[in-house]
Order: structure tokens, then C-alpha cells, then sequence
């Protein structure tokens, strides 16, 4: 597995949503959760389901099937994963819940591997220009999937968002 020194470039996005620390923990660390709040998952099969050491896969809604190893999980804080498709390098994604006063922040950060590896320089441009806000507009989703999914209580509807070029 790689090490996150080793990543130079992430797109996070983070949101305060109306609601306790622990309800988000509780939704964030249970099994398939994607199902119920990921705007573009068809589906969230768990492979083994425990804490640090969990698997678990993503379908997307274009059929795109991308891995999730769990590489650090803290309690009512967050976790770190790596999420790759079979046979590629793997990106790094960490996951941060903070106590706020008016609710609870949810921050997502995705370091992507192949803007985080190579000629890094080559790079600076299709990251800036079409990675980074591509990724932007995923998380601002992801996380607004589960702002809705907490304030109505059922599932957010699938691209409630709009559709995305890389997963709808």
C-alpha cells in the first residue's frame, strides 16, 4: 500500500450538517452505508466489515467497481481508506467528522493517485483544470447526499445532485 506522504495533491470538501457528532458516526460506520446517502452508488457490497480492517466494494451507477481498504479507523472521529479498481494504483481518501457548535463538520479529502505519482509537474495542469473540479463536485454531493439522507430520513434519490461525467 502506498504511504500519504507520498501524496502532494487532494480536493477536499467539507460541510457542517445539522446533526450530532455521533448520528454521523453512526451512518459513516455502518455497513453499505454509501447505499443510503451516496447519490451515485448503485450499490455498496461489504467484503468484511471491521473497523480498520474493512472491505468493501462501490458500484457506481455507470457500473465503475472500485475497492475500499480501510487503513485507520477512529472512533467518532474518522477514517482513512485507499480505493482503487482491481489492478490499479490506489487513491487515498480520508473521511473527518468535528464537533461544531451548530451541528457537525464532515470533511472528505481525496488524494488522487495518478496526479500524485509520475511527472508531477506534467501533471499541475489536468489536475487543476479537470480533476480537481470534477472531485469537488463528487464530494459536494457525497456529503449533500448525507445531509439530505439525515434531514428526510430515506435514501437520497440517485444523481439528486445532477449527473456526474465520471459515475452517473
Amino acid at each position: 500500500m502506498n504511504n500519504i506522504s507520498q501524496y502532494d495533491r487532494r480536493v477536499q470538501y467539507s460541510q457542517v450538517i445539522d446533526a450530532e457528532l455521533p448520528a454521523v458516526w453512526e451512518l459513516i460506520s455502518k455497513k453499505s452505508n454509501l447505499e443510503l446517502f451516496h447519490p451515485f452508488c448503485r450499490n455498496n457490497k461489504v467484503i468484511k466489515w471491521s473497523k480498520e480492517n474493512s472491505i468493501d466494494e462501490i458500484e457506481y451507477l455507470n457500473g465503475l467497481v472500485l475497492n475500499r481498504t480501510f487503513c485507520n479507523w477512529i472512533d467518532q472521529v474518522g477514517y482513512d481508506l485507499y480505493i482503487n479498481q482491481k489492478g490499479n494504483p490506489p487513491s487515498y481518501v480520508s473521511w473527518r467528522l468535528k464537533r461544531m457548535e451548530n451541528g457537525c463538520e464532515i470533511s472528505i479529502s481525496i488524494y488522487p493517485y495518478l496526479f500524485n505519482s509520475a511527472n508531477k509537474l506534467f501533471n499541475v495542469i489536468p489536475f487543476y483544470f479537470i480533476v480537481r473540479p470534477l472531485l469537488a463536485k463528487y464530494l459536494h454531493s457525497v456529503i449533500g447526499g448525507m445531509k439530505w439522507y439525515i434531514e428526510n430520513g430515506t435514501p437520497t434519490p440517485k444523481n439528486h445532485f445532477g449527473a456526474h461525467k465520471w459515475f452517473s
